[in-house]
């Protein structure tokens, strides 16, 4: 496996799947390379104690950017015109391990009939198929024990713009929640979505394929991740369409809502309303013996203020595993508008809620965010705090653009803005919506890419850089305003784990 973001946690996984044994080894270091053990054979630990019998890389076999590990460079080249080193220089170099592993990625594209004919008949050679190797090798007596940042990771993200990894998270997201929905549903005596879940999740575990996530085949992941979220998007609509049937609802809407976590969660959720003169003025919403206010996010209204057509919002407080129906009913009167908790300066570019004031900058991204209870700066004080920035074509460059904040409603509980500008000669529109009851900035990005190069340029493809710099990807470059101690969480698999990298 040549991605090494999760390394640390195999033991755990090969253990749950009853493996005899792991070789702890990267064949060709381009994404990154694990830790070494000058031991013949040991038991690899992982962060929750399991542990399998794994041969290791030896130290001076191969760590190292770029590299393949000598063993494998051999086996793959030699004899041949690239490499003049034997069997015999792989074992002078390693002579204290006993038994000495030599292994290759099996590649068939690179055949080595001339090094089989050499060493078939040499008894201090033996070749090995995997299945064999734990019956030659001894019982491990040394622990390996390796932690998220024993193993060095450059991954590719950033590559195909990461849209068929957020694909694949998107299609993870949908296929989970038709799962728990078609199983309540099935539970309370509707279908079971078999067929439809199996198929869904066929195409997401396709997809997810490492060929397919980084090397970027972009034709499969139109084909497969589409598919895995019809499928689940079908199941969802087909069990909430069972629960609001034989849920009780009142007034002009109802609105049934599933909260698919396993801890109870607040939402603002929003419903579309269209009434008759003199229906309505304002609205509340009621689930159960509690009644919640509406905001107003957008009317059209007859002269007599009632509304015609509109979008209201309202807060709800969904627990765990829950199907909840709600009803919107015309509020009695015309209660007085209860103004939003955010305020607007459109000249000066700033946006404040209980929790955050954000100063746009008038050269586009951010130039300071500050915490509105303690007065601090959260974010360094620098010119502008964050931004996009690349490589493209060749040359560094910084996003320069224009804020529009726009216009809310009348009592709108967010407030979004939109910057449009380029980045070299990209163009990009960079969305944000600031929330009046926490302190969260939603953000999302699109750039219109038009054969631009992003990255290094060059005509060598067998040169040592590689294209996955963090440094030179168009990124997000954003500057907190934190000392020398501060320390980054990167959320792993099975772990959650701080890190000292500047790039998480």
């Amino acid at each position: 496996m040549s991605e090494h973001a999760m390394h640390s946690q195999i033991p755990q996984i090969l253990k749950g799947f009853d493996f005899d044994g792991a070789i702890m080894r990267t064949h060709f270091m381009m994404y990154g390379y694990n830790p070494t053990f000058d031991v013949p054979i040991g038991w690899w630990k992982g962060l929750d104690g399991s542990r399998i019998a794994t041969i290791p890389t030896y130290p001076g076999e191969g760590a190292e950017f770029g590299k393949t590990p000598v063993d494998n460079w051999i086996l793959t080249r030699y004899p041949g015109p690239e490499c003049s080193d034997s069997m015999e220089v792989f074992r002078k170099l390693f002579v204290h391990i006993h038994p000495l592993l030599a292994s290759r990625a099996d590649d068939s594209g690179l055949r080595r009939e001339g090094l089989v004919s050499k060493y078939e008949n040499n008894r201090q050679y033996q070749w090995l198929l995997l299945d064999e190797l734990m019956e030659v090798f001894p019982e491990p007596e040394t622990d390996m024990v390796t932690r998220p940042n024993d193993f060095t990771v450059r991954m590719p993200w950033g590559y195909c713009g990461n849209e068929i990894w957020n694909g694949c998270r998107n299609a993870e997201v949908q296929v989970l929640t038709a799962e728990r929905l078609s199983a309540l549903e099935f539970l309370s005596g509707g279908q079971s979505h078999e067929e439809d879940l199996d198929e869904s999740w066929k195409n997401l575990l396709l997809a997810q394929h490492h060929d397919v996530q980084i090397v970027g085949l972009l034709p499969e992941a139109h084909k497969l991740l589409p598919a895995s979220i019809h499928n689940s998007e079908e199941v969802i609509q087909s069990a909430m369409d069972f629960f609001a049937s034989n849920m009780s609802g009142e007034g002009i809407r109802q609105v049934t809502a599933f909260n698919p976590h396993s801890w109870p969660i607040s939402r603002w959720i929003t419903a579309e309303v269209d009434l008759i003169k003199g229906e309505a003025a304002a609205f509340v919403v009621r689930t159960g013996n509690e009644e919640i206010h509406a905001k107003i996010v957008s009317a059209h209204r007859f002269s007599d203020q009632s509304i015609l057509e509109g979008c209201i919002a309202f807060k709800a407080e969904l627990p765990p595993l829950s199907i909840t129906s709600f009803s919107v009913i015309p509020a009695d009167g015309n209660p007085e508008i209860v103004p939003s908790e955010i305020s607007v300066d459109i000249k000066n570019l700033r946006i404040m809620n209980p929790y955050i004031d954000l100063k746009l900058s008038p050269d586009g991204g951010f130039e300071l965010i500050r915490n509105v209870v303690t007065g601090e700066l959260i974010t360094a004080e620098v010119e502008r705090s964050a931004y996009f920035a690349g490589t493209i074509n060749g040359t560094h460059c910084e996003s320069r653009g224009r804020w529009i904040i726009h216009e809310s409603g009348e009592s709108t509980p967010w407030v979004r803005a939109s910057e449009y500008g380029f980045i070299a000669d990209i163009p990009y529109q960079f969305d944000i919506t600031i929330y009046e009851d926490n302190p969260q900035i939603d953000c999302k990005v699109m750039f219109f890419l038009n054969n631009q190069k992003i990255g290094l340029l060059s005509d060598n493809k067998r040169d040592s850089h590689s294209p996955f710099v963090h440094e030179e990807k168009l990124r997000f470059k954003f500057f907190p305003g934190v000392d020398e101690s501060f320390t980054g969480i990167r959320d792993l698999p099975f772990a959650i784990a701080h890190t000292s990298d500047s790039c998480v």
